[in-house]
């Protein structure tokens, strides 16, 4: 299990990246705090917020998700194989994009390749979750001013490695991806202005 080197502060310096880390269903909910948690620890620039409970109304997207995602400047949407083929990631990325702009909008993948998104999904800029493609993705969150070592990757990597092989064990449980076809039904009845 990942620990958290630290969390965000009221009073921290303000030329942290403030990020958004996204998910759609409860089995993806370990991607997305696994991966907040050791973000935190190799790049402590970072402000993370992590939505809190999958969304299952359109409420809670509104009451959960939009406030956190206008107080960030950036957002990851973890993403399997399954979720693919879902409205609500599209939904999420899409609104992340108003926000924040295409280029700030950043799909993390697991257990597939950038060449299996389906429609809109293939604009965002997309990371595997394997060494290569996260390192890409730290040094995209950090840019050019921030600094960011291989070595830091190398001692930290291990135990991500580790966490995110079990990780998509568990997604292949059928169990998983029960009720996503509600919670697409409702992102799609609900819109953004009802």
């Amino acid at each position: 299990m990942i620990v958290s080197a630290r969390s965000a502060h009221a009073g921290e310096r303000s030329d942290n990246i403030r990020l958004f880390v996204g998910w759609g269903v409860d089995c993806e909910r370990p991607l997305a705090k696994t991966l907040s948690d050791w973000l935190a620890l190799i790049a402590p620039s970072l402000d993370i917020k992590k939505q809190q409970r999958t969304i299952d109304s359109s409420r809670r997207w509104r009451s959960d998700v939009l406030p956190k995602l206008q107080a960030t400047d950036r957002t990851i949407v973890c993403l399997s194989q399954e979720s693919n083929f879902s409205t609500y990631f599209a939904f999420l990325a899409g609104l992340a994009s108003a926000i924040h702009g295409a280029d700030n909008v950043l799909l993390y993948l697991l257990g597939m390749g950038r060449e299996e998104l389906r429609g809109p999904l293939r604009r965002f800029t997309c990371f595997t979750a394997d060494r290569k493609g996260t390192h890409k993705m730290v040094r995209a969150l950090l840019g050019p001013r921030k600094r960011y070592t291989s070595k830091s990757m190398g001692v930290h990597w291990p135990v991500l490695e580790k966490e995110l092989a079990g990780i998509l064990q568990s997604l292949k449980k059928p169990d998983c991806w029960e009720g996503l076809d509600a919670i697409d039904r409702e992102i799609l009845i609900s819109g953004l202005g009802g």
